[in-house]
């Protein structure tokens, strides 16, 4: 018999998230992941062949969009869900789903990080060649990606801020907030420097020694300004499970400067960590658009690596090479002008720009109340 349920997630990544989100007796996970990259995906499209070989529907669209399409359609069909909903917001397969289904549900999608064109959904040739992917809403981070997004897809788009972001309270810490430190936001990867890092669709290649010279350089830089300024800086970790070997890559590059290392314990500890902190630094990552969010004082660092000039801060929204918390160059002058700026600042004045940009970037909606509406 045909279990009718409310909520059919694609894809397990955030998934526990999502349950936050919606009623976990009315929801169904879709995990393929798993096997999808792997020889199993093999054995799996050969026993969904001869299950649904006279199924003609699920062959036209396994000819036409793929095996994988065509598997989530057949879990559709059987579950007959009111709300298929993703975190897997740059998985072009995810937007071919809607027309098929048009009339019996609806497709949500969740930014679930910071996009760029290299090596994400903008930059894969099918999104020239389809011209009927669709979802009903994408919510994202901030405005930044309305025009992008819709020039491909046609979706509403709606601004409601990073879930994760939004499930954990702003603590105001006045009184304890930490002015003799500053805190970076770790990119680390366990990965060679002669392993790929990433692999653009077009054939670019970035290795990770290439990925990483700018972090390794943007912090040199700002130990000199800690010394200089007598501060210290402290390192939010980013892996939840390797925190030596993380450690231990930061101790090869900061000799310079006092510096601690805040490991990472849980999926949401280092929101709480922001807030303890005056000023944040990092390389465009999300969890520092993130704290942007929380109204902390960020100095964003663009990586140069990237054919497409996409990692650098505001993408794709067209900022100038410089402004009074970022910066596209990495240099000694370019670290004490901002971390000046924002040390001076005061916090009317701060508020101000964060009217402007939390609004393009990464808006805050504690507890996702903009998102559960629509669920």
């Amino acid at each position: 018999m045909k279990k009718k349920i409310k909520y059919l997630i694609y894809d397990f990544h955030n998934e526990k998230v999502i349950r936050n989100l919606v009623n976990l007796d009315e929801c169904k996970t879709l995990e393929f992941r798993q096997w999808i990259g792997s020889k199993k995906k093999y054995i799996f499209f050969i026993k969904f062949m001869i299950l649904n070989f006279l199924n003609f529907k699920l062959m036209k669209i396994v000819f036409f969009d793929g095996f994988l399409v065509a598997y989530v359609c057949s879990k559709i069909q059987k579950y007959k869900p009111k709300i298929v909903l993703t975190t897997t917001d740059n998985d072009i397969r995810f937007y071919k789903l809607k027309k098929y289904f048009s009339n019996h549900s609806k497709f949500i999608a969740i930014q679930n990080g910071v996009r760029s064109k290299f090596h994400d959904i903008f930059d894969n040739p099918l999104i020239l060649k389809d011209k009927h992917l669709a979802a009903d809403y994408y919510f994202s981070f901030g405005s930044n990606l309305k025009k992008i997004i819709n020039k491909y897809i046609k979706v509403k788009v709606i601004p409601s801020g990073s879930i994760m972001n939004n499930m954990i309270k702003i603590n105001c810490m006045k009184s304890k907030l930490n002015t003799t430190k500053i805190l970076y936001l770790s990119s680390f990867r366990a990965k060679k420097s002669d392993e790929i890092f990433d692999k653009s669709l077009a054939g670019h290649k970035i290795y990770w020694k290439d990925f990483i010279k700018d972090e390794k350089k943007l912090l040199k830089l700002l130990g000199n300004y800690c010394l200089k300024y007598n501060l210290s800086l402290d390192i939010a970790g980013t892996n939840t499970k390797i925190h030596n070997i993380e450690k231990q890559f930061f101790r090869g590059i900061l000799t310079n400067v006092k510096w601690n290392f805040c490991s990472r314990v849980s999926k949401f500890s280092n929101y709480e960590l922001l807030d303890k902190y005056e000023i944040i630094v990092n390389c465009c990552s999300t969890l520092g658009y993130e704290a942007l969010g929380r109204d902390k004082k960020v100095a964003f660092f663009s990586r140069e690596i990237s054919p497409y000039n996409d990692w650098r801060f505001g993408w794709p929204e067209k900022y100038f090479s410089k402004g009074i918390f970022y910066s596209n160059a990495v240099t000694q002058i370019e670290v004490n002008r901002i971390m000046n700026n924002l040390k001076n600042m005061k916090k009317r004045t701060w508020k101000l720009i964060l009217i402007r940009e939390k609004n393009k970037n990464m808006i805050y909606d504690f507890q996702n109340k903009i998102i559960k509406k629509y669920l």
